[in-house]
């Protein structure tokens, strides 16, 4: 088994029984408030589906980052079933993002991603047209201002240089698949701007690129047995 392999069973093992202890928790004193059997299962669904669909800030699933392998989309598979056998019978949606170290602009530094969650689904246009091939790129509108950028801006990265041809912005930032990622919510980290959506295999040509899963169970399938 490979090192990142171990870390993310290490750590979705941890995860998922603090998930289940605490939704459990919820759950029981629920039944204690409801005061009677017939109404307590009913109320404890419905609270350990609120829990994920009204969350705080980065509490609505799991989020696990590693180094993206030479065999990257082998990475993936064994990591998204990794997920679904954990959460088990559980339904589970993953969502997979390829990330890079900061990129240094003459404007301070940029993070580059790219993942089917930055897509007009539940990116909202500002600015521009949507990339239409790998030699454009779709910039968060705030970190575009911080950075000095527009549509049109040209940003080199590593040995190549992409055109920015739209600025974007969450539709929804509370929405959960976002865990609260202050690149996608505010533009920033508070040390690098961002993202920059690029092509998957601009971010591959950078230097020791991030694999990133955020794993969100899908609510309707929770019952108080679960």
């Amino acid at each position: 088994m490979t090192t990142w392999t171990r870390w993310a069973t290490r750590h979705l093992v941890a995860s998922r029984a603090l998930a289940l202890v605490l939704l459990a928790v919820v759950a029981l004193t629920t039944a204690i408030l409801a005061g009677s059997l017939g109404n307590a299962d009913l109320l404890a669904t419905r609270t350990a589906q609120a829990a994920f669909t009204n969350p705080d800030s980065g509490d609505a699933g799991l989020q696990f980052q590693t180094r993206l392998a030479d065999d990257g989309g082998q990475q993936d598979d064994l990591l998204r079933q990794a997920l679904a056998d954990a959460f088990s019978p559980v339904a589970v949606t993953t969502w997979t993002t390829v990330l890079s170290e900061p990129v240094r602009l003459d404007g301070g530094r940029v993070v580059l991603y790219s993942g089917e969650r930055y897509s007009p689904e539940f990116l909202e246009l500002v600015e521009g047209a949507w990339p239409s091939g790998p030699g454009e790129a779709a910039l968060q509108a705030d970190a575009a201002a911080r950075l000095g950028l527009v549509s049109g801006s040209e940003v080199p990265v590593g040995d190549r240089a992409v055109t920015v041809s739209a600025l974007w912005r969450a539709k929804d930032p509370a929405a959960p698949l976002w865990l609260g990622d202050p690149l996608v919510t505010a533009g920033t980290d508070g040390s690098s701007s961002g993202p920059l959506v690029v092509d998957r295999s601009i971010v591959e040509a950078t230097s020791s690129p991030f694999i990133r899963w955020v794993a969100l169970p899908e609510v309707a399938s929770i019952t108080p047995q679960q």
